[in-house]
């Protein structure tokens, strides 16, 4: 399994633009990314994480994955799991 430390020396927005790169780019093979403390702001962007992936972040109330629905409505994050083998651990989506 591959590991991919996210280091959270960023603004909420970049490290939301950063997540979703790393999970669109993976491809195959087991990988186990994980997030630093902080607000990941995915916008009204969504994360498609696809399977064998696992976000693990450094803690439910220290990592914390946050979006807005259309019309910057605040009931919308969009993380989706593609695949049986997707884990989301140690963080919180709101």
């Amino acid at each position: 399994m591959s590991t991919i430390d996210v280091a959270a020396d960023a603004t909420p927005e970049q490290r939301g633009w950063m997540l979703r790169a790393l999970v669109a780019a993976h491809t195959d093979g087991p990988r186990l990314i994980r997030l630093g403390p902080g607000r990941w702001d995915l916008g009204t962007a969504f994360a498609l994480v696809r399977g064998t992936t696992t976000l693990r972040g450094a803690g439910r109330e220290l990592t914390q994955i946050v979006g807005r629905g259309e019309n910057h409505s605040a009931t919308a994050c969009m993380v989706e799991a593609a695949g049986d083998d997707v884990v989301l651990d140690d963080l919180t989506i709101r």
